[in-house]
């Protein structure tokens, strides 16, 4: 799908993002593949499996300020509001993948079955998967602040202060700035894995 290749490549998009425009492209396809729609927030929050109503409406809100969709809100829950993909945006369509061409040469034959949508689902699903493990792959940057580091590893200011203190982490200070090497955390965390087996 172009709208998945295109939040993927988006440097700014989350899982959260990217899981949102899959439950977008199901529920297009339901719709009869028109470039407008309508849905309610439970349909996208249900399918994108998202909790919570706040970060579904902060992510629809990128999702259209980034030009990936056009949404239209209705501010009522019954009516739903509206999304357009494609030229509707406003902005230049990527080529589509093959699976978009597959997609709509069978939709011009017949009308969309129950098995046509299960189709669609697993090519969106396997097509979601590698854009995840693509994305997962890209390099993090070479230095991070201790905060980035706090929050990868999921520990408190005290704790990377003892691993600084007793020469665990390695890090750099410039200007009253700890910068940490990603590759030393890296080989930290291989280390500590090595150790428990």
């Amino acid at each position: 799908m172009y709208l998945l290749d295109r939040i993927a490549s988006d440097k700014r998009a989350t899982v959260t993002h990217i899981s949102m425009v899959a439950a977008m492209c199901l529920l297009w396809a339901a719709n009869g593949c028109r470039a407008s729609f309508r849905v309610t927030r439970g349909m996208i929050m249900e399918i994108s499996k998202i909790r919570s109503t706040s970060t579904y409406h902060k992510n629809i809100r990128e999702l259209h300020s980034w030009g990936h969709i056009r949404y239209e809100p209705s501010y009522h829950p019954a009516k739903g509001s509206r999304i357009l993909v494609g030229n509707h945006t406003g902005q230049i369509q990527a080529q589509p993948t093959q699976i978009d061409n597959r997609f709509f040469n069978s939709m011009s034959a017949k009308i969309i079955t129950p098995e046509d949508l299960q189709a669609f689902k697993h090519e969106l699903l396997e097509e979601l998967a590698k854009l995840l493990i693509q994305r997962s792959e890209r390099p993090m940057k070479k230095w991070l602040r201790s905060a980035e580091v706090r929050k990868m590893l999921h520990i408190s200011t005290g704790t990377l202060q003892n691993l600084r203190v007793n020469g665990t982490l390695p890090f750099t200070k410039i200007g009253g700035i700890v910068f940490y090497d990603y590759e030393d955390i890296q080989k930290m965390l291989n280390g500590s894995d090595t150790d428990k087996t």
